[in-house]
């Protein structure tokens, strides 16, 4: 008896709760438009951009506004000054000879014009730029992933285990401060197609795609642990199965590269890119967080009052190119460190009847 009405209160309080439910549409008219701040520097040196762009409204289809006629400047706590300049798209470019040094401070101000005419100043918090991590050893670990794809013939989405390889670094800091930092990894690939003819012909191609996403994360989980394992990508064991990272159904040959680059975070980087990770894994849930959880690091000290979204990110950057080499069947399982980079390396393209300079065997 107690059971059934145990069951029947719980029938009761659901029926309540979905009567309560009402559509309630949000007037987005009056939203104030925010200056989006988006960009880092760091110690690799090349092209260092910010980009500026003003807030779209929830749901928008239109293209971004970019901030244009903005003076940008990078003031550095050995008192000396940078000044970008404007590129595409509002972007804003460091000179090519700008470097950034581990231990010096960084702050980003920014003059612009707002939208009622009144000419504002915003500024970053100064961001301190770590020292480099030291990556202690990159291995790989069987294992599989769960993929969700699209059938066209059914209408239905299947999910599908798929078996590949984890791709793994542990990294440390000498003096045993927190190891605080993210990564983004790409994939390279080579395939080869052949042209028959009297006498047959040869493509000799390559591809390098972004897999950060399917890495799980991009930062370290366990900032205050010396060592503790990160996954910094996931390889199918199966060509096929490449299509579920976006790279074309083409017939790669067995050479895996992943090609990972590690930013070192300062504390209020690594809590920016944390915060960021728990809002865009969302699950639904009642104590989700929202958006204006994810605290940034630029203000308007012009008008206080005034919304400004992104972070000023200063970083130091270690890039590392690993050859995996893994087989289950076997049981081989190598991670090669590759004296190559792929920087000067086109993302994808091809050479009839030649073997590219930087093709592995």
């Amino acid at each position: 008896m107690k059971r059934r009405l145990n069951l029947f209160i719980i029938s009761l309080m659901a029926l309540l709760v979905h009567s309560c439910q009402e559509e309630y549409f949000v007037d987005l008219k009056d939203v104030e438009t925010a200056l989006v701040v988006e960009g880092y520097i760091s110690d690799k040196g090349g092209i260092q951009s910010i980009r500026l762009s003003y807030a779209s409204k929830f749901q928008s289809v239109e293209s971004p506004v970019y901030a244009y006629g903005a003076n940008v400047i990078l003031h550095v706590s050995d008192g000396t000054t940078w000044e970008f300049h404007p590129g595409w798209a509002g972007y804003y470019n460091l000179p090519a000879d700008f470097l950034a040094e581990p231990g010096k401070t960084y702050t980003l101000e920014i003059q612009l014009t707002g939208f009622d005419g009144e000419p504002r100043v915003y500024q970053s918090i100064p961001q301190a730029m770590p020292s480099p991590v030291n990556i202690d050893d990159a291995y790989a670990e069987f294992s599989e992933e769960l993929f969700f794809f699209y059938s066209t013939e059914t209408d239905y989405v299947y999910q599908r285990y798929v078996p590949g390889t984890n791709a793994m670094v542990t990294a440390s800091n000498t003096d045993g401060s927190p190891v605080r930092f993210r990564f983004e990894s790409e994939m390279y690939l080579q395939y080869v197609i052949r042209y028959d003819g009297v006498i047959p012909s040869y493509d000799y191609c390559w591809i390098r795609r972004d897999v950060t996403d399917f890495a799980g994360s991009d930062i370290n989980l366990f900032p205050n642990q010396q060592n503790s394992p990160t996954r910094i990508a996931f390889i199918p064991s199966i060509p096929f199965y490449m299509g579920h990272l976006g790279f074309p159904r083409y017939p790669y040959d067995g050479v895996r590269v992943i090609i990972n680059r590690m930013f070192t975070l300062n504390e209020q980087g690594y809590k920016f890119h944390k915060d960021k990770n728990e809002q865009l894994g969302d699950n639904g849930q009642f104590f989700d967080p929202i958006a204006s959880q994810v605290k940034g690091n630029i203000k308007c000290i012009s008008h206080p009052d005034e919304l400004v979204l992104g972070f000023f990110e200063v970083s130091s950057e270690i890039t590392r190119p690993y050859l995996v080499n893994a087989n289950e069947y076997y049981n081989i399982l190598e991670v090669d460190l590759l004296d190559l980079n792929f920087d000067l390396i086109p993302r994808a393209g091809c050479k009839l009847d030649t073997l590219p300079d930087f093709w592995l065997p």
